[in-house]
């Protein structure tokens, strides 16, 4: 900004200074400095802080102040180095500059820009991380990041040096951060570089901006020391900026690029205003080119973990072109990029990676073979001997090569290759030809399981274990199926004999009995059949009885009706009695004689013979009177042969019955009954 006119009590002071300064400068006394505190205590000190270029930033219009604005005499200081424009303070403040708005408009007044001493009005222009300005004059006190110190050699001369100049700029050497001698370290950032640091005692000393006060190491004195530096931000180290005085100054740090493969080390600078990036390579894993691709000082040496690999194929498969494994879809098939063929893939071997003439060898690694038994992973799967086992007898297991083997008199053994071929169980050799003993000789799990011999070809000669001797069970076959001979095999040969016999038999047919062996004239017998035919007859009316020369007897169920009466011999046919029918159901005759009518008990005046006696109406007095009544009078008498009558005649005939009006029933009584009833 540009110096206003200062108020006429400031010039005043301006004066009084500069003739101290001239008595000072005859041998006078140099005057006593005061505080701004004892000149005016309107005028308040106030603190600056660092820029993101490690720079003082001045508060300005928020109250801020330059570094020499804590006395009055940094009001007399301002008064002498321009002049009062207008007589009074810019908006009643102390307007003071960091350099930035002094640049043009300003020129020789303390804050303003300069090339040398000639450009200041105090012929004092210092460097500042701003950029070179002119001093500010003082007596003893500086704002916040600013020493009153004595110029030079002069006794008179004071101004306010920045403390921490190269604070945050790039730098290589502790030389690059102490240009006038002051005791600001060059600190390590890690791999962001290397950064000016400043002297502290404690986070005060430090300007704003995320700076602390940390204990260091001197690189030169290896002694601890503390300076200022930007603090970590959630772990992370923040990364300082350029200041003018750092771009100017074309300052350097070394740096440097890390990844998984390795570090590689460069160098930035100050450009334009900023932190260039880090020109360093980026690390890379190892080839054969002829450069260091890791950065780890050697050239074309791979890693130990660089492996490589060669494969072998039969040629057998599907010999499908292809070009990737993908491409082929057989079992235990891959694609020979040697060929570009599908083929049966016998393995892959892997190897240490190394280079050779500038191209990547694959060194120590085998060619793989189809394994063999040898102790070795010819195939190179991981497995040793894999394709070769021992197996169980009993259980029918495989045993690996390696494993616990044997049974019976032959266990404890290992399972051992044989021949490249073959695998076998070491204690097999104990084995021998099982005997009828009791014991698992052929080490096969199973005792007494060999043949034996017992003297008879007949037999079938296995060993009973519990009685360690041949069984007697049969052998040799000589049943002929005929029933009429004696069947029997030879011991000594084995050979079967059959004697005729003269015995019963079944000739097969199951209608005839009596069968029985009939030799011939050769003396071959055969079963005749008996004489006499089997007799099936159940007794049942009911069934069919018959016989079948396979089945035998055949019972079936009839229709068959029979004629039925239960009611006397005597009495069938006679008067009201009939005989009835009886038929078949399912083999059985029914019970129920149906249709039948058996004589009555007691005989009915009904001019019937109802007790098939031969005689009608036995017991009934003739009739005299006959009548046919309605339904609503008349009875039968209690002893059933006469009626007694409570309706009122109808109409009716003397001699032979009719029919009653409605009740159907014929009654015949007596005259006199019939009169009597009337008056009953």
């Amino acid at each position: 900004m540009e110096f206003g006119m200062l108020p006429l009590r400031r010039l005043a002071l301006t004066i009084c200074a500069t003739v101290m300064l001239l008595l000072a400068s005859c041998g006078g006394t140099e005057p006593e400095g005061t505080s701004s505190a004892g000149d005016d205590a309107a005028a308040q000190s106030e603190t600056g802080s660092l820029d993101d270029n490690g720079g003082v930033v001045t508060d300005d219009d928020t109250g801020g102040t330059d570094p020499g604005e804590t006395t009055d005499q940094a009001d007399v200081e301002g008064d002498a180095s321009g002049t009062d424009d207008a007589g009074t303070d810019d908006a009643g403040t102390d307007e003071e500059t960091d350099g930035s708005d002094t640049q043009g408009s300003c020129t020789g007044a303390p804050g303003c820009a300069c090339a040398s001493n000639l450009d200041c009005d105090n012929s004092v222009c210092l460097d500042t991380p701003e950029g070179k300005r002119c001093a500010f004059t003082c007596i003893d006190t500086c704002t916040k990041g600013y020493t009153c110190e004595k110029l030079g050699t002069s006794d008179v001369v004071f101004v306010c040096m920045p403390n921490f100049l190269t604070l945050c700029s790039p730098c290589k050497t502790t030389k690059d951060c102490s240009p006038e001698g002051t005791d600001s370290l060059c600190l390590d950032y890690g791999d962001a570089g290397s950064f000016c640091g400043g002297p502290c005692k404690v986070d005060a000393d430090c300007p704003d901006g995320g700076y602390t006060c940390d204990e260091v190491l001197n690189p030169e004195t290896k002694t601890l020391t503390k300076q200022c530096k930007l603090a970590k931000v959630e772990g992370k180290q923040p990364v300082c900026g350029c200041s003018v005085w750092a771009q100017a100054a074309s300052m350097k740090t070394g740096c440097k690029i890390t990844n998984g493969f390795g570090t590689c080390a460069g160098e930035r600078q100050c450009e334009a205003g900023a932190m260039g990036a880090c020109k360093a390579a980026t690390p890379a894993e190892e080839s054969c080119n002829g450069l260091d691709d890791d950065c780890n000082g050697v050239t074309d040496i791979l890693p130990a973990t660089k492996v490589c690999s060669k494969s072998a194929w039969l040629p057998v498969g599907s010999q499908k072109a292809c070009v990737a494994n993908a491409d082929c879809t057989q079992p235990g098939e891959s694609c020979n990029p040697g060929k570009g063929l599908c083929q049966t893939l016998i393995g892959t071997c892997t190897g240490v990676a190394s280079c050779s003439g500038g191209a990547e060898v694959c060194s120590s690694v085998q060619t793989p073979k189809i394994e063999a038994c040898n102790g070795e992973d010819d195939d190179c799967d991981g497995n040793a001997d894999e394709d070769f086992a021992w197996t169980d007898p009993l259980a029918g297991g495989k045993v690996a090569v390696g494993g616990a083997c044997g049974l019976g008199p032959c266990s404890g053994g290992t399972v051992a290759c044989e021949t490249l071929l073959s695998a076998v169980c070491t204690t097999e050799k104990n084995k021998k030809s099982d005997a009828c003993n009791g014991l698992d000789d052929d080490c096969d799990g199973v005792t007494d399981d060999g043949s034996c011999e017992d003297g008879s070809a007949c037999t079938t000669d296995v060993c009973d274990g519990k009685a360690k001797s041949c069984s007697n069970d049969s052998a040799v076959g000589c049943d002929d199926k005929n029933p009429c001979t004696g069947d029997a095999c030879i011991p000594k040969d084995g050979s079967c004999s059959h004697v005729a016999l003269t015995a019963t038999c079944d000739d097969g047919d199951a209608c005839t009995v009596g069968d029985a062996c009939v030799a011939d004239d050769k003396a071959i017998a055969t079963c005749a059949p008996g004489a006499k035919a089997k007799d099936c007859d159940d007794a049942n009316v009911c069934t069919d009885n018959s016989c079948d020369a396979k089945l035998g007897c055949v019972v079936l169920p009839n229709a068959v009706t029979m004629d039925c009466y239960d009611g006397g011999a005597a009495t069938k046919g006679v008067g009201l009695c009939v005989g009835g029918v009886k038929a078949c159901n399912n083999g059985k005759l029914d019970s129920a004689c149906v249709g039948q009518v058996v004589p009555n008990a007691v005989e009915l005046c009904d001019s019937k013979d109802d007790t098939c006696d031969g005689v009608t109406d036995e017991g009934c007095k003739a009739a005299e009177v006959a009548g046919t009544f309605s339904a609503s009078g008349g009875r039968l008498s209690p002893d059933g042969k006469g009626t007694r009558v409570h309706a009122v005649l109808g109409h009716g005939s003397v001699g032979g019955g009719t029919a009653a009006a409605a009740s159907g029933k014929t009654v015949k009584a007596g005259f006199i009954v019939w009169l009597q009833s009337l008056f009953e």
